[in-house]
């Protein structure tokens, strides 16, 4: 079976039309909301940012080269990059990034996948509670818990929409 070229890439064309979407309502309606809706969005951002990063870390656990472990190997490779990027002054070259994430499918298909979306959402919540306990900033921890209930909805919707 061929796939043609939007199969093959309709994932990332559909980040970048989301991404380009919410900067769009970004920039539209960041001076028409209060300043604690729109400290409220970023941190739901900044939970969502820290889960996939965590997510992503955990592939670390996976690769073995030899007899060095994939977490030694990432730490290497963090220290050499980070060393060649400040020598390359690359921070000071970048005007702007842009990045999207792919959505990575769910690795057990016979769960409930509302269930395992209200418990990504709570361990978000964790995650917010986790860094109020750092005292990094204040995460409103309890503004987010209309998201419990949201989660199975906005499933349904996506599922019902296709």
């Amino acid at each position: 079976m061929t796939l043609d070229f939007f199969a093959k890439t309709s994932g990332t064309w559909i980040n970048v039309l989301a991404v380009a979407l919410g900067t769009s309502l970004g920039l539209l309606l960041k001076h028409r909301l209060p300043v604690r809706m729109q400290r409220i969005i970023t941190q739901g951002v900044a939970l969502i940012t820290l889960f996939i990063g965590f997510s992503m870390t955990g592939s670390l656990t996976q690769v073995k080269a030899g007899r060095v472990d994939g977490v030694v190997l990432g730490l290497l490779t963090m220290v050499l990059g980070g060393l060649l990027g400040e020598w390359w002054q690359i921070g000071a070259k970048l005007e702007s990034l842009v990045a999207g994430v792919l959505a990575q499918a769910l690795p057990d298909p016979s769960t409930d996948p509302q269930i395992l979306l209200i418990t990504g959402v709570g361990g978000l919540m964790i995650l917010g509670t986790g860094i109020n306990l750092l005292e990094l900033t204040q995460v409103r921890v309890a503004s987010f818990l209309p998201a419990l209930g949201l989660a199975p909805f906005l499933y349904q919707v996506a599922k019902f929409v296709g």
